[in-house]
């Protein structure tokens, strides 16, 4: 090893200017994602939004990533594209940061002759490399875009300290460091990673030893502190003490714990078997960066109950073995494959191998252990001058690759929909998936779907390991089932989850929905009442939403709008809470009010068929039928299996005098279950707007004679037909 010149600052961007390609690479390879779908744990980024404790000085569990967030959200809360854009800019910014390690850690060999040229394969490879795809295009992953950026800050402050003749400014450098990884715990936790990397960079980077230099012994002292700052302010002991206990247990199933799996019922003996399988896969992937390789969810990845059962965890156990030995082993011979894949094991160990019990398999756990493994690998090439030359034709096919992987994944992501099944596709054992699929279909009203879907779940052979999963897939299907009128179905749910081992506070929210839709608000709201002190997270949020539908039913419109606000102040984006209030709004007459809350609903689920056709309905009463017409057609599109949008649009034919084809439009409501009343009740409705009163009477009447009209309906419309025949 050996020092070449090192640039200063001033002259750094001006001799490496190169590096301003990567922000423009990126953008390019990146941006068919830009426009894509919200992603499993991004739907839980709004809840935090509002939390005043945000913008105070209290350190609290991830706030810096929350922080950037809330940041976030003051521009288009509702829009993804936002959010991705400032996971691209921090990418971008974490690109120029692994070149400039690179390039430090490259000019003290001596042996690679253009270390410039080098950093930038290695930063353009980590800038394109689809194993990244799920730190960028996940938006909730930016808290690991964040903790590779303080990470990377953290090292390079660190090699500058050394650098530094001045003992101040190498203190400074040196502190600075130390902050860096404090600001990076708070983004994430995995960056206490730094202080084993910093000390591997230190092995194999520098001339100085640990255990005599003072400057290393104040890096020692330093990270001691930040363990113990880190551990006080997170309040980590108790997960700690979880932890050590786990390991104690090595043949026993883990316990459930804040870390760990939905449904963990694995042996920590098991997960360190199962993670060498994982690891073969992730380097598999790195290496051999085809499509069909990445998978952007694998809950349920198969364990390995032993070293022979699967066979491949005992090869991937010796692979695991060989390299190890062979990178402690020759590690002088061989210095920078040495540091390539201890760096990609350290960095990689926190989540995969030390929080025993958490998700088995996730892409985005290899960002930063991809850094270390690029540096060691390329930096390896670009030492043999003959090898370098050659490399370039495979590096250039490698590079387009990767573009091309890249790109197809970020198209998964463009609607949730298309990323659930390529997701179950590739992992068809992924329960978590499938439930998520359904839910997609759900949002987007295709609810026999959804219902397929959940049935899915339900008709798994590992279903009886997965409590949760079972739950969730009954209560969702019974949602479904009422969405959809089929509450005979939902009882037999209901009574399926009761006679269950495991209770969940999911059926008391089911049954409330169901009294809700058969004209029993009054029963739900009692219910909800009783259970809402045990709410929390989603439960909460749905219990609330029903409590306010309740409320809107039972005529308590105050109370049924403090009860939306609520939901609002947990989840700023919540488009159920938006229409709730519309909903009620329209029930006291305030139009304008409810048209500004639809319009915001909409910007938040913009396939709301049921905020569509009250849009129209609006609109038909205050005269504007053009706009009546266009929100119908806008429902129309959306190719549902309910009546309203049908309805909608014969009502607007209706009243435009096209009453054969309103006519055709009446026979499609009722083909798609429309209640039998509402037909002649509608017509009523449009007359009555129309000021034809003699038509209005007779329709009225008309639906009096069905038999499915409800009793609270029947008594208005005889009040309103004895108070015209008065008149």
């Amino acid at each position: 090893m050996g020092y070449q010149v090192i640039d200063t600052p001033f002259s750094f961007m001006s001799r490496h200017i190169i590096i301003l390609l990567l922000p423009i690479v990126i953008l390019a390879v990146f941006y068919n994602s830009l426009n894509g779908t919200w992603a499993m744990d991004d739907a839980y980024i709004s809840n935090f939004l509002s939390a005043p404790h945000l913008l105070s000085l209290k350190a609290d569990f991830r706030k810096v990533s929350y922080l950037s967030f809330y940041l976030n959200s003051l521009y288009l809360p509702q829009e993804a594209f936002y959010y991705r854009l400032v996971n691209l800019f921090f990418h971008s910014l974490n690109s120029i940061l692994v070149y400039i390690f690179a390039f430090l850690a490259f000019v003290r060999f001596k042996t690679i002759k253009k270390p410039v040229l080098a950093s930038f394969i290695v930063a353009l490879i980590f800038a394109l490399h689809p194993i990244n795809n799920t730190s960028v295009v996940y938006i909730i992953q930016r808290m690991t875009l964040l903790s590779a950026f303080f990470v990377l800050l953290s090292i390079i402050f660190y090699i500058k300290a050394e650098e530094e003749k001045r003992p101040f400014y190498s203190i400074s450098l040196k502190i600075l460091s130390l902050l860096m990884i404090l600001f990076g715990v708070f983004a994430k936790e995995n960056a206490l990673v730094a202080i084993p990397l910093i000390i591997l960079y230190i092995t194999f980077f520098s001339d100085s030893n640990i255990l005599k230099s003072k400057g290393q012994l104040f890096i020692i002292i330093g990270i001691t502190m930040v363990l113990i700052i880190t551990f006080y302010l997170l309040n980590l002991s108790n997960t700690l003490v979880a932890l050590i206990r786990t390991f104690l247990h090595p043949f026993e199933p883990i316990r459930q714990e804040g870390w760990t799996a939905i449904d963990v019922y694995w042996t920590p003996a098991q997960h360190f078997l199962t993670e060498t399988r994982v690891l073969m896969d992730y380097l598999l992937s790195i290496f051999m960066p085809l499509p069909q390789l990445f998978v952007f969810d694998s809950w349920g990845y198969p364990i390995s109950e032993s070293l022979l059962k699967p066979i491949s965890t005992l090869f991937s156990s010796i692979i695991f073995v060989i390299l190890l030995f062979v990178a402690i082993k020759y590690r002088k011979y061989y210095p920078l494959l040495s540091f390539a894949i201890l760096w990609f094991f350290l960095a990689i160990s926190l989540e995969s191998f030390i929080a025993v019990g958490s998700d088995l398999y996730f892409e985005h756990r290899n960002y930063i252990p991809l850094i270390g493994l690029l540096i060691g690998l390329i930096g390896h090439i670009s030492s043999n001058e003959k090898v370098a030359n050659r490399a370039i034709f495979v590096l250039i096919p490698f590079i387009v690759l990767l573009i091309f992987t890249t790109i197809k994944r970020n198209e998964v992501f463009h609607d949730s929909i298309s990323l659930w099944n390529d997701t179950i596709q590739k992992a068809p054992y992924n329960l978590r998936a499938k439930i998520a699929l359904g839910n997609a279909y759900f949002k987007n009203f295709q609810v026999d779907k959804a219902i397929q879907s959940y049935d899915g779940v339900l008709a798994h052979e590992r279903i009886n390991k997965s409590p949760t999963f079972m739950l969730d897939a009954l209560y969702l299907k019974g949602m479904g089932s009422i969405y959809l009128g089929r509450f005979d179905k939902t009882q037999e749910i209901l009574e399926t989850m009761e006679r269950l081992p495991y209770k969940s506070i999911k059926g008391i929210l089911l049954r409330s929905a169901k009294d809700l839709a058969i004209d029993n608000p009054l029963s739900a709201e009692q219910a909800l009442i009783q259970i809402k002190k045990d709410l929390r997270g989603i439960n909460l949020l749905v219990g609330l939403i029903i409590l306010g539908d309740a409320y809107r039913a039972s005529g308590k419109k105050d109370k049924a709008i403090e009860t939306y606000r609520t939901v609002l102040e947990i989840d700023a984006l919540n488009a159920s809470a938006y229409y709730g209030i519309a909903k009620t709004y329209l029930s006291f007459g305030q139009k304008e009010n409810a048209l500004a809350y639809l319009m915001k609903c909409l910007q938040i689920e913009p396939q709301n068929v049921f905020a569509f056709t009250d849009l129209s309905d609006i609109f038909l009463i205050s005269g504007d039928y053009d706009k009546a017409f266009m929100y119908a057609e806008k429902a129309l599109t959306l190719k549902t299996p309910f009546y309203k949008p049908a309805l909608a649009m014969a009502n607007v034919l209706l009243i435009k005098g096209h009453d054969i084809d309103a006519e055709k439009w009446y026979q499609e409501a009722i083909n798609l279950d429309s209640p039998k009343y509402l037909i002649p009740f509608s017509k009523a409705r449009v007359y009555l707007i129309s000021k034809n009163e003699k038509k209005a009477n007779f329709f009225l009447r008309q639906s009096l004679t069905q038999g499915d009209i409800p009793v609270v309906i029947k008594n208005k419309i005889e009040s309103t037909l004895n108070k015209g025949l008065k008149g």
